[in-house]
């Protein structure tokens, strides 16, 4: 069975890059990559928006190297290296990843077709302590409601992650 996981940070005011999608306010954030290296080898496939992979291409991929990068978009590229460019639905995307682990990348339309879906399974949101005053929201108003538990915090060096599962429904 597909397992998704939402992996994101924010800021204290809730958001995840700023209008034009950067995020030079996790440059000082570095921290534990250790951390961050063993949930990304948990990982088979991230799944990202064309804007994301357009955002991020440039920093390159190197720590995705063990992992399929599928970029969602509208706007189909030739594959290359570990990146395959996808133009179907959720449903077909899902189909193609059975028994993976998917970490749903981003950016908010992504996001927002795997929550309207009820696809996500766990969320892993960390909060670092900086505030933007504006920017671009993790979580964008839509048709999905979801009830969550909390699983465990992990605090470091002033930065909160929250890891939730869905709670399933009876």
């Amino acid at each position: 069975m597909t397992k998704v996981i939402l992996n994101l940070a924010q800021t204290l005011d809730g958001y995840i890059c700023r209008m034009d999608g950067t995020v030079d306010y996790l440059d000082d954030m570095a921290g534990d990559m250790e951390q961050f290296q063993r949930f990304v080898d948990t990982v088979d496939v991230i799944v990202m928006g064309r804007t994301t992979y357009d955002e991020y291409v440039g920093y390159g991929f190197d720590f995705y190297k063990n992992q399929k990068i599928v970029v969602w978009t509208t706007r189909p590229h030739d594959a290359y290296d570990n990146v395959v460019f996808f133009t179907g639905n959720l449903e077909e995307l899902l189909a193609k990843h059975q028994n993976d682990t998917v970490w749903c990348f981003g950016g908010t339309r992504v996001i927002s077709q795997f929550l309207a879906a009820d696809a996500i399974d766990e969320y892993h949101i960390t909060t670092v302590p900086y505030l933007l005053g504006e920017g671009k929201v993790l979580f964008e108003p839509g048709a999905y409601e979801q009830a969550l538990k909390l699983d465990r915090t992990v605090i470091h060096n002033g930065v909160i992650t929250a890891i939730y599962h869905k709670e399933t429904k009876q």
